[in-house]
């Protein structure tokens, strides 16, 4: 799998006088709770204003699964990021995207994220594709944390593979190794807590250990 970043972009042009109205409305509705007004703003031509349109959306609870698709379809960057943090109060599931290698990595590590905070096991097998297989480390990572929040009892040996990865994924992994209870996962917390090259994989390896036999 291979995660591409052509098809989107990141906004940094300053916002004029009437874009800043329009976020300010935004932000006004985010906290008031009326968002009859922020509504006009989720098709502005500035992504930058939609992504604060739809922040105040998911904040009043009245974001829509349409509104995210049509964000993570438009190419948009933080518009996108936006909307994939919004799917939790829907409860988006991501079903179409979460195998889409061609988005943007941050797009893609942002519903990966989604996915494992929502622990949506319907996704366990791609999840186990992704940790194993993506060419991106970041996505790989990403994976191995959702892996670890949904904590099926069938990603042990995936878990255990994500050890002998680059760094952040074993840190992440040594993290995931805690929801297991088999005596493999200890024993490979114990290994990770001495033999690791990294001093913090270790440290937190050593940590968990601890916790898990009460000292």
């Amino acid at each position: 799998m291979s995660s591409g970043k052509e098809s989107f972009r990141f906004n940094v042009s300053p916002l004029d006088d009437d874009e800043l109205t329009a976020v300010s409305i935004c932000v006004e509705a985010f906290h008031t709770g009326d968002c009859t007004k922020a509504r006009n703003y989720v098709n502005h031509k500035n992504p930058r204003v939609r992504a604060f349109a739809i922040d105040a959306l998911a904040q009043c609870g009245e974001i829509t699964a349409e509104d995210i698709k049509r964000e993570i379809d438009s190419g948009e960057l933080e518009s996108s990021l936006a909307s994939i943090r919004a799917g939790k109060t829907v409860g988006y599931t991501f079903d179409e995207y979460v195998s889409r290698g061609d988005l943007h990595p941050l797009i893609r590590e942002a519903i990966i994220f989604e996915i494992g905070e929502a622990k949506q096991d319907q996704h366990i097998e791609t999840l186990h594709l992704l940790a194993t297989e993506d060419d991106d480390p970041l996505i790989r990572e990403a994976a191995v944390v959702a892996i670890g929040n949904i904590g099926d009892p069938s990603s042990l040996p995936i878990i255990l593979a994500a050890t002998k990865d680059k760094t952040n994924i074993r840190r992440r992994a040594a993290v995931a190794l805690s929801q297991y209870e088999e005596d493999e996962a200890l024993d490979r917390l114990r290994k990770l807590a001495v033999d690791d090259r990294d001093w913090q994989t270790r440290q937190i390896a050593q940590t968990i250990i601890e916790i898990e036999e009460g000292e």
